[in-house]
């Protein structure tokens, strides 16, 4: 009996303990297959899985591309606005001068080769001296006769080979000279025409006939009323007359118009006068060449010449000239006085040449970019004609002004066709050698 209770005990304690063996076995199982699902299905999937992230691979590259070629317009719109990014500026006054101040470095441009292409012209202007009422004696008892001046305008002429003339105060003397074979009509064409009835006094033009064919001619009055001889611009002054011609260029075809001017002394006479040769110009096509040579009676750069000149409609080859010179372009010659103060001293010394004297005599031009200037400047020379046998001695009261030029260049010298900053630099004041 009592060995059948401990049977019986042990039966129950063995059936317990297989009952909890089955429970921790099943939990053990649950929780294998639980940890399974959340970790061990990579390593038993890894094949199925490596498919699907290079499957899902592209997809997530299309998304990213998708969404940068999206963003584009957002990043690159800032660039394109050019307002969006000006509109900083505004509020930094110091960028916008920085700015200003490298515009003319951008703009400038560079010095132009030194060369010799277009079509050569070499003008001189002279202011005459008519004389007096006697024609032909300057009347001071010097010996400068119009017999012996106009032999030396001649040598001087001969010296420059000067294609086109442009004189002033020219009597009956000088036009009789002009149109003597032996002096200067052998190889000048002459045109004139007197101021009125009683003045004969005339501005001639002379250009070399053999070079130029004349296309046109003509001549015009300095007043309100140019077509007819009249006043220039004030009653007391007498008429003043302005001789032009249009010509060509046998060889070359090149075209231009040339002026002989004289203007007055009345007040505004001078601007006015100016002002009509400033209508000429802007009147004219803009590939025209065109310039104008005379006696002003201005002072260079006084307040009556800075009134007369607007230099986008007419320019000083002075000035031209010695932003050229700056460059190494154009020569220098006498650049200090044109008026010839040592004409009454007998001993023909050349007069006191004072820094910036006074020049009254000028050859301008209408702007064109295709204009090259090779040389400026006053002819100080004192000359003979050994020929007549006419000694050394002045020609006028005026030195001549030498201008040589070339129009129709390849280069472009627009930009040395502004007014000139000399400062107190003397050698834009050249005394002669």
């Amino acid at each position: 009996m009592r060995l059948q209770k401990w049977i019986t005990l042990l039966l129950i304690i063995t059936m317990t303990l297989t009952l909890l063996c089955s429970c921790k076995s099943t939990e053990d199982e649950e929780a294998s297959a639980v940890v399974d699902e959340w970790v061990g299905v990579k390593d038993t999937d890894s094949q199925e899985e490596q498919e699907s992230e290079k499957e899902e691979t592209p997809q997530e590259d299309e998304s990213e591309e998708i969404e940068s070629e999206e963003e584009t317009p957002e990043e690159s719109d800032p660039e394109e606005e050019t307002p969006k990014e000006d509109a900083p500026k505004e509020e930094n006054p110091k960028e916008e001068e920085v700015g200003e101040e490298e515009i003319p470095e951008e703009t400038d441009q560079p010095a132009v080769k030194k060369e010799s292409s277009g079509t050569s012209i070499t003008f001189i202007i002279q202011n005459l001296y008519h004389g007096g009422s006697s024609f032909g004696e300057k009347g001071d008892g010097t010996g400068n006769n119009l017999y012996n001046r106009t032999r030396r305008f001649k040598s001087m002429v001969e010296t420059h080979d000067a294609d086109v003339i442009l004189t002033q105060e020219a009597r009956r003397g000088w036009v009789a000279a002009f149109e003597d074979e032996a002096l200067f009509a052998n190889t000048y064409e002459m045109l004139y025409l007197y101021r009125s009835e009683d003045s004969q006094e005339a501005t001639p033009l002379l250009y070399k006939k053999d070079k130029y064919t004349l296309l046109e001619s003509g001549h015009f009055w300095l007043s309100e009323t140019p077509n007819v001889s009249s006043p220039s611009y004030a009653d007391d002054e007498g008429a003043r007359i302005s001789t032009w011609v249009h010509l060509q260029d046998k060889n070359t075809g090149a075209k231009f118009y040339a002026y002989s001017t004289h203007f007055g002394f009345a007040a505004d006479g001078p601007i006015r006068s100016q002002a009509q040769y400033i209508d000429l110009f802007n009147n004219m096509k803009k590939n025209e060449y065109a310039f104008v040579g005379g006696d002003w009676n201005v002072a260079y750069r006084d307040a009556d010449y800075h009134g007369m000149m607007e230099w986008d409609s007419i320019i000083d080859l002075r000035d031209m000239a010695m932003n050229l010179y700056e460059d190494g372009l154009c020569e220098l010659g006498g650049m200090m006085y044109s008026g010839n103060a040592g004409y009454n001293d007998e001993t023909n010394n050349m007069p006191h040449l004072a820094s910036n004297g006074t020049q009254i005599d000028y050859l301008m031009m209408k702007p064109h970019p295709n204009v090259g200037l090779d040389y400026y400047g006053f002819d100080y020379n004192i000359y003979d004609y050994a020929a007549d046998g006419v000694q050394k001695g002045n020609i006028s009261d005026h030195f001549g002004v030498v201008v040589k030029l070339r129009i129709g260049t390849d280069a472009d010298y627009s930009q040395y066709q502004v007014e000139h900053d000399y400062g107190n630099n003397p050698i834009y004041f050249n005394a002669p050698a």
